[in-house]
């Protein structure tokens, strides 16, 4: 009574379709950590980014110099903690020195964010994971 029967050629194979039933598993993300400081013997402040078991030091302007690049590359950048002759008046302050560690710990994850090679390796650089050839920094 008007229903048709399905021959084989009208079967569509959705065997290709099938939806994994686990979950791929995606490589562990790497975590930068600025963690503690140290002051140097000319009365630097020196901020420690721990990833896995590297731990480099970088100062304020070692910040700003990445700041800048990253500038370039991404809109809408956290901005970098004041600096100028009053904080240098003040930068071993502990509160101080807090907020600053804070601050750069949200622009490296504010970075991480993105998920982009070119970004990742900026920041690989940047906390010494891969060694930049052409860069001479005394703070690795």
């Amino acid at each position: 009574m008007g229903c048709s029967q399905s021959t084989a050629a009208d079967v569509i194979d959705t065997s290709s379709a099938l939806v994994p039933t686990t979950a791929p598993v995606a490589p562990p993300q790497k975590v930068f950590v600025v963690g503690s400081h140290s002051i140097d013997a000319s009365g630097v402040v020196l901020y420690h980014i721990s990833s896995e078991e590297v731990v480099v030091t970088k100062r304020f302007n070692d910040f700003k110099i990445f700041h800048e690049e990253m500038s370039l590359l991404i809109e809408d950048l956290p901005e970098l903690p004041p600096a100028g002759l009053r904080t240098r008046l003040q930068r071993h302050n502990p509160e101080m020195i807090e907020a600053r560690q804070a601050r750069f710990q949200e622009l490296i994850n504010y970075v991480m964010a993105f998920d982009d090679e070119i970004l990742n390796s900026a920041l690989d650089v940047f906390c010494a994971i891969k060694s930049d050839p052409g860069a001479d920094n005394e703070h690795y």
